[in-house]
């Protein structure tokens, strides 16, 4: 059941992300008007070619076993890009249908998005901090990285085709290594290299083979905005600063509940090799009701309506596992042990666990993770460059031997792709 364990998770993660994305792809408009319901989801695809944003993402863990009472984890992003074409927003992508898995040309996806690469340039900053009772101290990466104190700080770009990263603001990450200053790779050389090795044509294969075990029609079911509709609303708020402002809520118990919902789970789990009796998927489901019950999503979307351009967006997800536990309750459920034998060591084990269960009881572990990301500067962002002494990875130090001799395409293996000259002008 480990095995098992790990496929719902992924699940459950796909399936939330599927309700959500259906929405863009047939168009719930809830109590929406038609006009509301096009600004809504032209926002969606309809960006500004270059434009600024700053983004926060916090992780906020309340009585978790073995961590801190009130553990904290923020993530602040910032950046600006230009170029942005529908190359590399995957138009063609977004206009197939992604019920039929079997029928996704990847190298054709793939050769679209390097050559989206190479006409779009981008910078982005990252800042991560970690609580320094979770970073504990651990070391680097490497040898002689030194202690982690829980602050991280990325920074990165993307010209003409080719990422780089700045390693002087991961030392304590790198250490010794001697990865020192600004390093880059031809990333839209190496996307050709890929579709020219042909490893894409056996990626349809494992893709049409994954879809084979799955109903289609259910897969289909999740862009029903009928079906939709059920567990989700979408409405207009009242306007802010002139900019339409749009809210979305899952109901999460509704949609686990739901026949059409567990008859995808059990035929995508069965697709995956595992053998699921009736009284296993019973557990199952009652597991993720009760865990649905305790979870909600709130998304909030301004858009300005002359431009059609998305402005900021925020979310809020909580999960409260209080009535999971309660519903699971029992030491056999909670410790997975055989309880049908009854030994001195079995029965150490269950008083262990109950104490343990009824500390969770009382204390139950709340889980809230908020999102916000707003945009700035739109169509006004200064040009991007890429850094200046960058030391470029060349591809055959990536590919090795399999560049130049049928395995990675014709490219010679001599042969070190060209940087864009570098300049001094710091990106953004």
């Amino acid at each position: 059941m480990r095995k098992l364990s790990l496929v719902l998770t992924l699940l459950l993660v796909l399936c939330i992300g599927g309700v959500a994305t259906a929405q863009e792809t047939q168009q719930f408009c809830g109590n929406l008007s038609q006009e509301d319901c096009d600004l809504y989801y032209g926002a969606s695809t309809n960006f500004p070619s270059s434009a600024g944003f700053d983004a926060t993402v916090t992780l906020s863990l309340t009585n978790l076993p073995d961590m801190p009472q009130d553990t904290t984890i923020n993530i602040n992003l910032s950046g600006e890009y230009t170029g942005l074409s529908p190359e590399l927003m995957g138009t063609e992508m977004m206009s197939m249908n992604m019920t039929d898995l079997s029928n996704i040309d990847f190298a054709a996806l793939f050769t679209q998005l390097a050559g989206g690469l190479r006409n779009f340039d981008g910078a982005l900053r990252i800042n991560v901090t970690i609580p320094p009772e979770l970073a504990g101290g651990a070391t680097g990466m490497v040898p002689g990285a030194g202690a982690f104190d829980g602050n991280l700080a990325l920074e990165l770009r993307l010209v003409d085709g080719f990422g780089y990263i700045n390693f002087d603001t991961l030392q304590a990450l790198v250490g010794e290594s001697g990865l020192t200053g600004w390093g880059g790779i031809d990333l839209a050389g190496a996307l050709d290299q890929v579709i020219a090795s042909g490893a894409l044509e056996q990626l349809n294969t494992d893709m049409a083979l994954q879809a084979s075990g799955i109903d289609p029609t259910l897969l289909q079911t999740f862009t029903d905005p009928q079906f939709i509709g059920q567990f989700t609303t979408l409405e207009r708020l009242e306007d802010q600063d002139g900019a339409a402002v749009f809210q979305t809520n899952i109901d999460f118990a509704g949609l686990f509940a739901d026949p059409a919902f567990q008859d995808y789970l059990r035929s995508t789990i069965e697709a995956q090799g595992e053998a699921v009796d009736d009284a296993q998927f019973q557990q199952i489901t009652d597991a993720l009701n009760s865990a649905a019950a305790g979870a909600t999503l709130i998304q909030t979307t301004r858009v300005d309506p002359a431009t059609g351009y998305l402005q900021y967006s925020d979310f809020t997800f909580t999960f409260d596992a209080s009535i999971l536990l309660t519903t699971m309750g029992t030491t056999a459920d909670m410790s997975g042990m055989n309880m049908g034998e009854a030994t001195a060591e079995a029965g150490a084990a269950e008083a262990t666990a109950d104490a343990q269960t009824q500390q969770l009881l009382e204390n139950p572990p709340v889980i809230t993770v908020t999102g916000a990301i707003n945009y700035r500067d739109v169509d006004a962002v200064a040009e991007i460059t890429s850094p200046e002494g960058a030391q470029i990875v060349p591809l055959e130090a990536l590919f090795g031997g399999m560049m130049g001799q049928g395995g990675m395409g014709g490219t010679d293996a001599n042969t070190t792709p060209q940087a864009p000259e570098a300049t001094a002008t710091p990106a953004g």
